[in-house]
């Protein structure tokens, strides 16, 4: 007799549950036994909601089901497509037209030519019998390995577990093996390249990109995301959110599409796009942590600090252990003012590392502590701290990096001896382009144009992109003011702001140069606008910045004979600097009070 096996049709896939096979096309596709037996559960249903008991219940009998969102997003994931629509507190509902049908899973005999074969004697029929038998190993043998995923599919699945947890360094080495075991592996090369980004490892992830060629790959969703990035990559910000808004508009369904159109988005400063994606992909999948962690950083961006706190409070069980949801919230308690709560949030994030591979948690919480030692004007705590990590980092490109950044802390203190010195060491550690950016604006500063010179040579010996416009434009301006010539300090500075808006530290020090002319209106105007932009400096620049510029405003408001309103603003700076070193308030203020 003929064994029938029923199989199910939707887009290019066919489903055998029997043979637990998936097939796109003609090619198999790798499914772990829990995702696979859901992914049956539901097209079997298809059309109607399967409540999210019912599934714990048949797939897992014998315990809770507790990584049901994770296997979910590897079916979705492996789909490519966002055929399963999530009802939240409810289930799932596999929404795609399915069509069912039976196939033969091998060949039978009809019985009349087994008795003409039974005339022909019992060697015959034997010889039938171990061809028959051959015929069934064979085809056992190719359905096992259909039904076993290659071991670079379960890497690949384990990676997306890893992620989901928030064990992104570990997500990234089984990424790489999976890659080691097939170098044109395109999802494990995209999916790396994006942890790579969102780690800040620029280099690294052009690398993924360029050694898999998944930008040119068959997969269209999978090209678009890989061509996206490498635009991000390539800074053309433009050209990417294009290809972003292209993926999104020909898979609205796909959520990690919107949460790469989302991210991007946010670090562009387009917020209200952010926002929109951000809030359609949790609709889609209420339990996708990384679109509600975006969701978190554009409240923060738009200074909804309240809305971050009581989106925490809120978050689905299946999601709240995302470790990473301690970053948002400790800097929505630094934007509000609990700075004590913040730091011990930021301590937390960094206490991950105890059950989690690698030092990212720990590095990033730890930065974060420094930064809000930093926002009380706690300097030397804060110095003390970031030496320790540029002297324990894993990283050789780190030190330069933090260097960088404490002659940035300093200049803005204006010490400008151990600015100097921060900015000049920049040059014996393995920097790399940025931080030899940032340490020639930090010279210029200094008004030594020698300097200067020196280490943008050794920034120009280590990459052939030239020095960015808006940073030659800067460099000019501050050398221009520390020489004394306000009227090109102000005219520089203001080609700086024109090229690159989002630069806050160039604002600050556009005020600067106002207040150095006598301009306090315009100063003041500057300084007001630098605080509008709370949130975004907390996440991109310096923090130090914000309470810096509420002491800037205290002053104009001075010079321009309103006692009253810097009072207000003399008042605000005091709390937060209550326990801050000496050198705060700032030792220099190059600027004589009183109306212009």
């Amino acid at each position: 007799m003929k064994k029938a096996n029923r199989y199910y049709r939707f887009g290019p896939f066919r489903l055998v549950p029997d043979e637990r096979a998936l097939f796109r096309n003609a090619t198999p596709v790798a499914l772990t036994p829990k995702a696979f037996n859901i992914l049956v559960l539901l097209v079997e249903n298809h059309g109607h909601l399967v409540r999210t008991d019912e599934i714990i219940r048949k797939v897992w009998p014998d315990t809770h089901g507790g990584n049901l969102p994770v296997q979910m997003t590897a079916i979705r994931n492996a789909l490519q497509a966002d055929y399963i629509e999530s009802k939240q507190k409810y289930g799932y509902r596999f929404r795609e037209p399915v069509t069912e049908g039976q196939e033969d899973s091998g060949h039978s005999v009809p019985s009349s030519t087994l008795w003409r074969l039974g005339a022909l004697g019992s060697a015959m029929v034997g010889m039938v019998c171990i061809i028959g038998l051959l015929l069934y190993l064979a085809l056992h043998s190719k359905s096992e390995a259909i039904r076993r995923p290659s071991p670079q599919a379960g890497l690949y699945q384990r990676a997306l577990e890893y992620e989901r947890a928030g064990d992104d360094d570990q997500a990234l080495t089984t990424l790489d093996q999976a890659i080691q075991l097939d170098p044109n592996y395109d999802e494990a090369c995209v999916r790396a390249a994006y942890l790579a980004y969102e780690a800040e490892e620029g280099p690294k992830a052009a690398s993924y990109l360029k050694n898999c060629k998944a930008s040119q790959g068959q997969d269209e969703a999978l090209r678009l995301k890989a061509q996206a990035l490498e635009q991000v990559l390539a800074d053309n910000g433009t050209r990417a959110m294009q290809l972003y808004q292209l993926l999104i508009d020909r898979y609205p369904r796909d959520t990690d599409a919107l949460f790469r159109f989302a991210e991007v988005a946010t670090d562009r400063d387009r917020l209200d796009e952010a926002d929109k994606v951000s809030s359609r992909c949790i609709a889609l999948e209420p339990n996708n942590p990384y679109c509600r962690f975006q969701l978190m950083y554009v409240r923060l961006k738009q200074n909804k600090f309240a809305d971050v706190l009581n989106d925490s409070k809120s978050l689905p069980a299946s999601v709240r252990d995302y470790p990473w949801f301690d970053e948002p919230v400790g800097v929505a308690l630094l934007g509000t003012g609990q700075l004590d709560l913040a730091k011990e949030t930021f301590e937390r994030l960094a206490g991950h590392q105890q059950h989690l591979h690698g030092t990212s948690h720990f590095t990033t919480g730890k930065e974060w502590v420094a930064d809000v030692l930093l926002y009380q004007g706690r300097v030397s705590e804060a110095t003390r701290r970031i030496q320790q990590m540029m002297d324990t980092g894993e990283n050789a490109l780190a030190r330069a990096g933090y260097l960088a950044y404490l002659a940035r802390i300093y200049m803005l203190l204006g010490d400008t001896k151990v600015a100097r010195s921060f900015a000049m060491e920049t040059l014996t550690a393995p920097a790399e382009p940025d931080s030899l950016s940032v340490a020639a604006v930090v010279l210029a500063n200094t008004g030594d144009s020698v300097a200067v010179e020196k280490v943008l040579k050794a920034r120009s010996g280590m990459t052939t992109a030239t020095l960015s416009p808006a940073n030659e434009h800067l460099i000019r301006g501050l050398l221009a003011a520390s020489k004394g010539d306000d009227t090109k300090a102000i005219e520089e500075i203001q080609l700086t702001r024109d090229l690159n808006s989002h630069d806050e530290e160039a604002t600050y020090w556009l005020g600067m140069a106002y207040m150095r002319s006598r301009d306090f209106k315009f100063a003041l105007a500057t300084f007001q606008n630098l605080r509008d932009l709370k949130g975004t400096i907390l996440l991109d620049d310096v923090p130090f910045l914000v309470p810096l510029a509420t002491y800037r405003i205290a002053q104009c408001y001075e010079a321009l004979g309103e006692p009253s309103a810097a009072a207000a603003y003399y008042a605000e700076a005091a709390k937060v600097w209550a326990g801050a070193d000496t050198s705060l308030p700032p030792k220099s203020v190059p600027v004589r009070l009183g109306s212009k």
